[in-house]
């Protein structure tokens, strides 16, 4: 795919979300519909991606997971509620992963102060046999906070955020190019939520 555009729904005050160049993957058929899908390439190319928070306090990236996890099943009447451990994520595996990531933008007009915030990431990172989220989140991170300033300060601080985000989001998302998705979510997400001091 090329020149694909993700937009957030009305209730955002911007339309923009995430803007792809490219997204390509190579895989067998039938890997694909397995326990554990195999992709043999990927490339993601995304141009840039905006972080919004509305003036419900609704986040775009919050929105999207609970939109591809699904609605959970309503329980039966007089039905005990649900117990046991969670289902286990499914397993996959991406053999080489190009991954280029070049503005993210931060915009929230949920408080008495619209703010907007932009960062020029330039990412390009490479990876070999990606088995979890968290795999695509370290080296991320790693090359924003080697490069200081803000974004250094920024990845620092969020850096167990981001990976506990990432391994979380894996977890929800179900198939295999939602999961190869889901470490970027992740990582976005955990850089909205600033700590708080």
């Amino acid at each position: 795919m090329r020149g694909l555009v993700i937009e957030n729904p009305p209730t955002f005050p911007t339309p923009d979300f995430v803007q792809v160049r490219e997204f390509r993957a190579t895989a067998e058929l039938f890997a694909l519909f397995s326990d554990r899908p195999v992709i043999d390439e990927a490339v993601v190319d995304i141009a840039q991606v905006t972080l919004v928070k509305n003036q419900a306090g609704q986040r775009n990236v919050a929105l999207l997971q609970e939109r591809l996890a699904g609605a959970p099943a309503p329980a039966r009447a007089g039905a005990p509620p649900a117990t046991g451990p969670a289902p286990k994520p499914r397993e996959f595996l991406i053999r080489h992963l190009e991954l280029r990531l070049d503005k993210l933008r931060l915009v929230d007009v949920s408080g008495d102060q619209p703010s907007t915030q932009e960062y020029d990431l330039g990412i390009r990172q490479t990876y070999e046999n990606v088995t979890t989220p968290v795999q695509i989140a370290v080296p991320i991170l790693g090359q924003l906070a080697a490069r200081g300033g803000v974004i250094g300060d920024l990845a620092g601080k969020l850096g167990a955020d981001a990976l506990a985000t990432a391994k979380q989001t894996g977890e929800i998302l179900k198939d295999a190019g939602k999961q190869a998705g889901a470490a970027l979510q992740g990582f976005f997400q955990s850089l909205e939520q600033k700590p708080k001091k």
